[in-house]
């Protein structure tokens, strides 16, 4: 119903700039699971997503172990809602890569989350690159705007 949630009409706070809010009223609170999904998967021993919606910002943590995969992996979906950019999302584990890197991170585009990593020998950060054959286990955490 109109006017449930939190307001903050009361708050008389002003930027340096002189902005105002659009909304006083924080009324788009959600929590939830879903499933990630890596895209390439023949099976899985766990599939664990929770997220926090506040507003238009999306709080996301995951955990996926597949089983065997039958090509390289270069992607999860299933991410809650759409993303309206690219943003990074933090990898806290991720097993039986195929290369050694030294590090590892997700972008998101729509309701995926694209690999992207480095090499101890590459200059910059590999786009797309497949990150198993068989196995993986991947754990995240991050936060985007849907």
């Amino acid at each position: 119903a109109a006017g449930n949630g939190i307001d903050f009409s009361a708050a008389t706070q002003t930027s340096a700039t002189g902005a105002s809010m659009a909304s006083e009223l924080l009324d788009d609170y959600e929590t939830g699971t879903w499933t990630p999904t890596v895209s390439t998967a023949t099976g899985y021993s766990g599939q664990v997503g929770t997220y926090t919606k506040i507003g238009n910002l999306v709080h996301i943590r995951g955990y996926v172990r597949t089983t065997g995969t039958s090509s390289a992996t270069n992607r999860i979906g299933g991410i809650p809602f759409a993303a309206s950019d690219e943003y990074a999302i933090s990898i806290s584990k991720a097993e039986h890569l195929p290369s050694s890197v030294v590090s590892i991170t997700m972008r998101t585009s729509d309701t995926f989350l694209y690999f992207m990593d480095r090499t101890a020998a590459s200059t910059g950060m590999s786009v797309n690159p497949n990150m198993c054959s068989g196995t993986a286990l991947f754990q995240f955490a991050g936060t985007y705007r849907g």
